[in-house]
């Protein structure tokens, strides 16, 4: 995300997406945390903690936010792999 001259705390939320496909709406959706599903392991946390993928909260962008990880992302990445 470009750097914004927004007050620390802003929330930008997501754009809307206009239509889901339809599977989206006829299933489950079996990664929800509000199902029971967690994490049991993962190779690397560095950039946030791996339960953020379980959200269901639609995505935002907290201007100036930081956690122990940098810069406070609402989802999960991982770093890529040079070597590979």
């Amino acid at each position: 995300m470009a750097s914004t001259n927004l007050p620390v705390g802003t929330i930008i939320d997501a754009p809307a997406v206009d239509e889901l496909p339809h599977y989206i709406k006829q299933y489950p959706n079996l990664a929800s945390q509000q199902l029971g599903t967690r994490v049991v392991s993962c190779t690397d946390e560095f950039f946030a903690d791996a339960q953020r993928m379980l959200q269901d909260a639609e995505p935002v962008f907290i201007v100036g936010k930081f956690d122990e990880h940098g810069k406070w992302m609402d989802g999960w990445e991982t770093r890529r792999r040079r070597n590979g």
